[in-house]
């Protein structure tokens, strides 16, 4: 029989009770009607959901054996924490599609193994994707390209 999985029950539980805990504050705002929500409908539902993936989470862990611990390799850390810290520093300047993109280049290179080619295609695209539904469509006030650029 495998041994309990504890680090995994135990973060389990814990998501699980951050659940709980948002479903419980939401219900004292209004929940609204299913026409019109009120302010304590996704709030609810956000903890929901959380609560019930905590206690999936919860449920594998005490079903698998316990693995040994990895070590928490540094790199791909550092290099999503330089790649959000980059996309907060270039998008008002540089645009939001530069921004995507250095933020799928920087975080792709805390992977070694990682194909460029297929990393530059993928941060055009969601650029692209991401530009259209905040900028156009939310109407979020960033440019798409580098205002130098006057194009967009």
């Amino acid at each position: 029989m495998n041994r309990l999985n504890r680090g995994e029950l135990l973060a389990g539980l814990a998501v699980a009770g951050f659940g709980a805990f948002l479903s419980i504050k939401a219900l004292d705002l209004n929940l609204g009607s299913m026409r019109r929500p009120g302010p304590g409908a996704v709030p609810l539902g956000v903890g929901l959901i959380v609560g019930v993936l905590g206690l999936v989470a919860a449920l594998q862990g005490a079903r698998q054996a316990a693995g040994a611990l990895q070590p928490i390799r540094l790199r791909p850390l550092a290099a999503v924490a330089l790649a959000l810290i980059g996309f907060a520093l270039l998008a008002e300047t540089a645009g939001f599609v530069p921004a995507a993109l250095f933020v799928v280049l920087v975080s792709g290179a805390g992977e070694m193994r990682d194909n460029w080619l297929a990393l530059t295609l993928a941060g055009l695209a969601l650029g692209m994707a991401g530009s259209a539904l905040f900028i156009r469509l939310l109407g979020v006030p960033l440019p798409v390209l580098p205002p130098a650029l006057g194009i967009f």
